[in-house]
């Protein structure tokens, strides 16, 4: 493991120098063109579309895993708010030493499931973040360059080895690196350089792994305390100044710029639990304020810019009353281990609830939190503490999460698509029903105009059935009595409702006999009547009518009806 006393690495290389790592920058900066692909507008404006009215982001949970205890932090964005959701910790091991990690990965990985599990928490993505000690930070000078080529000078394993001076293979960390400032009339640039070993960062994904986690963000401590205090400051250039204090870790961040300066605080073993139990150790006391006072006097004479407060991060129980000596010693410091939560909504019953760790304490795991992936943020615009991410392959993730994203909206769309097709056949099959009714209704109106029809239809028979005897009758007669059609004729138009005719028969001299049935008197005499005034006929009388019973028990009368042809209106 490489540990470097961590302090503001500034290289000092200029344009000129002749460092093998400067001539390789620079080299390639000369010969290097910018290519840039042009994505095709309907692409470009898709995407703008999705994130604007889709939501883009990964909510994480914040997981800091220390050697003693492991803390879990959810919160959510409410219209640019963060409000605290769950916090909670659970205590491991009695101890301090990082390798008790890497020796009861498991032991880790069960108390953190169990964490989980407890909170209810259901997100599966979490962050993490690497102790500070563990890493290399490094700002470097370099000749200034397009970012393009600086990505792919980086793909070269020399340049990093060149720049940092490793004395282990590069290619055994994972590397962030980030422009910080760009100075165009020096023609120089400042790169921040993150590694931390994959060995270490594999110890995390392990033990998240085993409890059904998945690690999408590794972080540093000292970052993650920064991305904490970007919400209460949007200034991201006006400076911080961080001091941790721990029986795990003790340094002092300042960032200014963009650019960090980590400076290490060495506590000797046998004197870290006065950390914990006795602040009031006056020789212990000393040391580190004489320690913090030099590292402070350094930074403001190297870079030129006051240090006028201070804010302390600690779990330590009693970290008030070693807050309180330090404001004692230090003069025209302001220390305070409360203010950078100012931007954080804590719910009321976490305000109120005594919990062993102050609230200084949580604000790596609260930090990491507040990190969200956006698939389509574009990283060199945000603050550097949003981007910093030590996993490896973490752009691989990225493009994962988006094509999850697009397969959600192909799906949504599919969905969508069936919702409206189904939607659709429901208003064509309803449209059918109701014009299916409306045919129906119709049909029954014609049916019972049908109806009415064959009622008159069946009466039409009966007479067509009368007439149909008397085309019989003319069929019967002799030639020269073709004269006398015009006797039937007659007798046919003057049937009465109500009465039907059996037979009509004519003699040779011109007799006519009329049977029939009528199921009332009044209508016979009537047709008799007629028959007499039509002037074709005269002397039309009813010779007889009977009452008779049919099968059915109806009762009807059976008449005939005698007289004569007019021979002289018949032949005119």
């Amino acid at each position: 493991m490489v540990q470097q006393p961590l302090k503001s690495f500034q290289n000092q290389q200029k344009p000129g120098d002749k460092s093998a790592g400067a001539n390789s920058a620079a080299a390639l900066a000369a010969q290097a063109k910018k290519q840039k692909i042009k994505l095709p507008k309907f692409v470009i404006k898709t995407n703008n579309y999705l994130k604007e009215n889709f939501c883009t982001e990964t909510e994480v949970i914040g997981v800091e895993i220390q050697p003693d205890c492991i803390k879990i932090c959810q919160a959510k964005d409410v219209k640019g708010k963060w409000q605290i959701v769950k916090l909670a910790s659970q205590q491991v091991l009695n101890t301090y030493s990082q390798d008790a990690l890497s020796k009861n990965k498991k032991l880790y990985s069960k108390a953190l499931k169990e964490l989980f599990e407890k909170n209810r928490i259901t997100n599966k993505n979490i962050a993490v973040s690497m102790p500070t000690t563990t890493a290399i930070i490094k700002t470097i000078s370099l000749p200034l360059m397009a970012k393009e080529n600086l990505d792919r000078a980086t793909r070269i394993p020399s340049f990093w080895q060149n720049l940092v001076q490793l004395s282990e293979n590069i290619l055994e960390y994972s590397i962030f690196y980030r422009i910080v400032r760009e100075n165009t009339v020096q023609k120089e640039m400042d790169i921040l350089f993150v590694a931390c070993k994959n060995s270490d960062i594999n110890i995390y994904k392990f033990i998240a792994e085993e409890a059904g986690l998945k690690v999408v963000v590794a972080d540093i401590g000292c970052f993650s305390i920064n991305n904490l205090s970007k919400l209460k400051s949007n200034n991201d250039n006006s400076q911080k100044v961080f001091l941790k204090i721990g029986r795990d870790e003790n340094y002092l961040q300042v960032i200014n710029q963009g650019r960090p300066f980590i400076y290490d605080i060495f506590i000797p073993e046998n004197e870290k639990s006065y950390l914990g139990e006795y602040l009031e150790h006056q020789t212990f006391l000393q040391k580190f304020v004489s320690q913090l006072k030099h590292i402070i006097s350094k930074h403001e004479e190297i870079n030129h810019e006051k240090i006028t407060s201070v804010s302390i991060i600690s779990s330590e129980v009693n970290i008030d009353k070693f807050t309180e000596m330090l404001t004692q010693r230090v003069e025209n410091i302001k220390f305070d281990h409360s203010d950078i939560f100012e931007s954080i909504e804590f719910p009321a019953s976490m305000e109120a609830s005594d919990n062993a760790i102050p609230k200084s304490g949580w604000a790596i795991c609260v930090g990491l939190a507040t990190r969200k992936l956006n698939i389509f943020d574009d990283e060199s615009k945000k603050k550097v503490s949003e981007t910093i991410n030590l996993l490896p392959n973490s752009g691989d993730l990225v493009e994962n999460l988006r094509s999850q994203f697009y397969s959600k909206i192909i799906s949504a769309g599919v969905g969508i698509f069936a919702v409206l097709f189904l939607l659709f056949y429901l208003l064509v099959a309803v449209s059918k029903y109701n014009n299916s009714i409306k045919e129906i209704n119709e049909f029954n109106v014609l049916n019972k105009q049908y109806a009415k029809k064959q009622k008159e239809f069946d009466k039409v028979s009966a007479i067509s059935g009368g007439l149909n005897k008397l085309v019989k009758i003319k069929e019967s007669l002799l030639l020269n009595q073709r004269t006398l059609l015009k006797s039937i004729k007659e007798i046919s138009m003057k049937i009465p409702e109500g009465v039907w005719l059996e037979s009509i028969s004519i003699d040779s001299v011109g007799k006519i006999s009329v049977t029939g049935r009528s199921y009332e008197e009044y209508p016979i005499i009537s047709f008799s009547k007629e028959l007499d005034k039509s002037g074709v006929m005269m002397g039309m009388y009813i010779a007889n009518i009977k009452t008779v019973n049919t099968e059915s028990g109806e009762v009807i009368r059976e008449f005939v009806i005698l007289g004569e042809v007019n021979n002289k209106t018949v032949a005119q």
